[in-house]
């Protein structure tokens, strides 16, 4: 099974390198069949010298393209057209994977039917969580983590995280690629749009797996432990949220949804507190400031349409 491990990056050389010291480490693959992609979306610092000793020290076959359209989705698009193999997988450029973590995504599509397979992700905090951070919110720091069983994921609870998922090639054919209109880019927080490629794939009857032992390590950087930073993110992701369900399910059939679920007991939180974890007040009032800002986002989105 040949795959291909894409890497976008945009200025970040330094999280870069530590990345590819990381994939170099993998085990359980043959080398001939990995071949790793990186596309820089327009770096200014020293990422083509990074790539480059890459280059002379991998195991694996490094290949290295200039996508000039800022943009996550394009990014990731032009990673796509430049891929050469059966398997894609994605990978964020200051994630750490673990040893096994290609071999474990391959064995998923080996062992079941999915188009799609997303991987764990932990956090790897840089200082200890801030009191008012209550764990109910890790996922919007990139945690991923369904238990130690493979699942299945599905809309619109879970979808698999951006920096660890993998497809088959044939998906992009079938349902399309990432859309420019989403993804991440300079000025804009949130982007969906591996959100809304899995839905079109769900749609379209594709199944999409979550596999704990493809797993990567994300670093939580002290920048993002501000209450700032969550605000910010807390109404973009709202807005982001509302645009993909608008795309998919159309504003009557949001609207129904949305008022059965007032009336509906809250579902269970993608990332609950384990059990020996008693978040403070301080937590637990900035939660409730979070899912309103949320909330505003999402109306603000609703109100104005696609």
């Amino acid at each position: 099974m040949r795959v291909s491990v894409v890497i976008c990056t945009l200025n970040r050389s330094q999280v870069l390198k530590a990345c590819l010291r990381a994939l170099e480490s993998q085990v359980g693959v043959v080398p001939d069949d990995v071949e790793v992609t990186i596309v820089d979306n327009g770096s200014t610092d020293d990422t083509p010298t990074v790539v480059k000793n890459f280059r002379r020290y991998s195991r694996f076959d490094v290949r290295w393209c200039v996508e000039e359209r800022v943009g996550l989705s394009n990014a990731r698009n032009r990673a796509v057209a430049e891929a050469t193999n059966q398997f894609i997988i994605f990978l964020d450029d200051d994630a750490a994977p673990k040893p096994g973590w290609i071999a474990a995504h391959l064995r998923a599509f080996a062992e079941t039917d999915a188009e799609c397979v997303g991987g764990r992700i932990r956090l790897d905090w840089e200082v200890p969580r801030p009191r008012w951070l209550h764990p109910v919110l890790d996922p919007f720091l990139g945690l991923i983590d369904l238990g130690d069983e493979r699942a299945t994921f599905a809309f619109p609870r879970s979808y698999p995280g951006g920096g660890n998922i993998a497809f088959r090639r044939e998906v992009f054919d079938a349902v399309g690629l990432f859309d420019p209109e989403l993804g991440v880019r300079p000025g804009r927080v949130v982007g969906s749009e591996e959100t809304d490629l899995c839905y079109r794939l769900e749609r379209a009857g594709g199944r999409i797996v979550y596999e704990p032992q493809a797993e990567v390590v994300h670093p939580v950087p002290v920048a993002k432990l501000t209450k700032r930073w969550f605000r910010r993110r807390a109404y973009h992701a709202g807005r982001t949220a509302c645009l993909v369900e608008l795309r998919h399910l159309g504003r009557a059939r949001l609207f129904g949804r949305n008022v059965k679920r007032l009336f509906s007991p809250p579902p269970a939180e993608h990332a609950a507190p384990a059990p020996h974890e008693h978040p403070s007040w301080h937590a637990a009032l900035f939660l409730a400031r979070f899912r309103l800002l949320f909330a505003l986002g999402y109306a603000a989105q609703f109100l104005r349409g696609r």
